[in-house]
């Protein structure tokens, strides 16, 4: 394992949003999700491209190909609009207004089977209900990882481990997991 700095250049909120990542990753597998990975960026060439949270595969023979987007939030709900441009860095994609519009995309990119939209925190109602228009999305927030978190804990964890979500994720140390993102080709 590398041990990486993180680059000045990533505000706290980003830092917390790469520690939440990786605490996901680690629920996911100690929950016995299968082939757990997380920053991948396919690639169909130079300039067509789309990063991956996290991706895992579950099902018979692990034919089910299941995407996650983790939002981390410190600041409560978590809106349906994208952001303030619609522009993304060195890549051709159509205008998207939404972070469901863009999760959608990018499953299709990557040929995922489902994706799931994640936050630390609640999203706003509005996400909820746009979310009923797309059959391959699931919207899951804080109380779906306490569930998980949950059957994670066994009895030694459930006797030490009295940490919310959000001291958990802040005590992971970077230094410990490798921070550059896995490259596929399509």
């Amino acid at each position: 394992m590398l041990h990486l700095k993180f680059p000045r250049r990533y505000t706290p909120e980003q830092v917390l949003g790469s520690k939440f990542e990786i605490w996901v990753e680690e629920l996911l597998k100690d929950n016995g999700y299968c082939f757990v990975r997380r920053n991948i960026i396919y690639h169909r060439d130079r300039y067509e491209f789309r990063q991956v949270d996290i991706d895992y595969r579950e099902g018979f023979l692990w034919q089910t190909h299941t995407m996650v987007e983790c939002k981390y939030s410190s600041r409560g709900k978590v809106k349906l609009a994208l952001r303030e441009t619609k522009s993304k860095t060195a890549q051709q994609i159509k205008a998207i207004d939404t972070i469901l519009d863009e999760l959608e995309e990018r499953r299709q990119f990557v040929k995922a089977d489902n994706a799931i939209l994640l936050t630390n925190q609640y999203f706003s109602p509005e996400v909820y209900r746009e979310a009923k228009q797309f059959p391959h999305l699931e919207v899951k927030d804080s109380c779906w990882l306490r569930e998980l978190e949950k059957r994670r804990v066994g009895l030694w964890n459930g006797l030490f481990r009295r940490k919310s979500l959000e001291q958990q994720i802040a005590e992971i140390d970077l230094r410990r997991y490798e921070l550059r993102p896995e490259r596929v080709g399509m």
